[in-house]
């Protein structure tokens, strides 16, 4: 298991976790709070503003963050840094947020020992699957965000255009969603959204079983949007894997039938141009393979390209090699360099070397790159330039 985390009130009722059901006790929660409570009358003792962040044994942190009455608490796995399990539980908040606005706070500063685990549903499932997802690359980056399926630029043009028939007053955003990836996305001309906010709808529409299964209409707030209220959710697929997502302002009915009629006129273009055919193919062959070099001494076991701009990544497949599957491997050490490279500023470039694998990490205003080879390879400017040129044409 990945990084446990752990959601509870400030009074000490559960309001989520990751954990096996065998785990879970609500006298744990109670020693949270004590621990957090004894910690902040220490440090109230000090004339300098301080509070809990993480307590470290061994080589496992424990990360405590709190936001008003929520707090979040979560227990490293692997080596993770403290910064790596607060990242997770900084994006945990905001999924949570989508479900429940911060009017929960509210809620819980008038009732402190109010249940708000009943306000989350069965929206458990969308919860596990971004803390996972946040295990893996998603957690490399400063800010959440999401994956874009590679396509040509052109495809990407003429999808971006057939949304654009969502032309009803008051929706502010449409996407197509392939999978847990976006194919294309446009906006209302005086909206605009933070990746952040879409990778929180993208992650709930993927998770959700219910949502891919029906057309459905659903309240959700989008915390950097504004998170004291809700925006609606028009979700609908056109095959399994395939669906549209429009962000309305209104919620009545009228407003969803208007966008319903919209999406069956976008599903008989995209039936007839052969576009639909076309999105299948590039799920079957996404995640890509980077090019083999042929034997020219520089094969690319993995490409990260996280384009700071358009707020979406790009993750070529894992290349095995002759040390069998090494995706973990990978990750850990783009996640060690990525965090000695932290808090640096303008143009900074870090590269290690280890028995397995090379990896080469840049963060610059414009994109962040994450490149693993074969140990033999040179990880020169000219292999980087060949990099950042394939992926800017998928």
């Amino acid at each position: 298991m990945g990084t446990k985390v752990y959601a509870f009130t400030y009074a000490g009722k559960p309001l989520f976790t990751n954990c096996p059901e065998g785990e879970q006790s609500l006298a744990f929660y109670g020693v949270l709070c004590a621990v957090v409570s004894k910690v902040s009358t220490l440090l109230s003792e000090y004339t300098e503003k301080d509070e809990l962040r993480y307590i470290s044994a061994g080589d496992q942190h424990f990360v405590y963050m709190d936001r008003g009455p929520l707090c979040y608490f979560g227990i490293s796995s692997n080596g993770a840094s403290p910064l790596a399990v607060y990242k997770i539980l900084s994006n945990l908040h905001l999924q949570v947020l989508s479900i429940l606005t911060r009017g929960v706070e509210r809620v819980l500063l008038k009732r402190p020992s109010y249940d708000a685990q009943n306000l989350l549903g069965g929206t458990q499932s969308i919860l596990h699957n971004l803390v996972a997802s946040l295990d893996g690359t998603l957690g490399l980056f400063d800010t959440c965000c999401y994956e874009a399926l590679p396509l040509p630029p052109n495809t990407r043009n003429t999808l971006s255009s057939f949304l654009n028939e969502f032309d009803t007053p008051n929706v502010l955003c449409s996407f197509m969603v392939v999978s847990n990836r976006v194919a294309a996305i446009t906006m209302s001309k005086s909206i605009t959204f933070s990746p952040s906010d879409i990778a929180i709808v993208v992650n709930m529409v993927s998770a959700s079983h219910s949502l891919r299964q029906q057309e459905s209409w659903t309240p959700l707030c989008l915390p950097d949007f504004n998170d004291q209220a809700f925006t609606y959710a028009y979700v609908n697929y056109i095959d399994s894997d395939i669906g549209v997502v429009c962000i309305s302002s209104t919620g009545d009915q009228e407003q969803f039938h208007k966008i319903s009629g919209q999406f069956e006129v976008l599903t008989k273009k995209m039936t007839d141009s052969g576009f639909l055919s076309g999105l299948r193919m590039s799920l079957v062959s996404t995640p890509i393979e980077f090019p083999s070099d042929n034997g020219k001494g520089c094969d690319v076991l993995h490409v990260l390209y996280y384009s700071k701009k358009l707020g979406h990544y790009f993750s070529s497949a894992f290349r095995h090699t002759a040390f069998g599957a090494n995706s973990a491997t990978i990750i850990s050490a783009y996640k060690s360099l990525s965090e000695f490279l932290f808090g640096e500023e303008s143009h900074r470039t870090a590269m290690a070397r280890f028995e397995c694998v090379n990896i080469y990490v840049e963060h610059n205003p414009e994109f962040g790159l994450y490149l693993a080879t074969e140990p033999r390879t040179d990880i020169t400017s000219d292999l980087v330039s060949s990099v950042t040129s394939y992926v800017s044409k998928h």
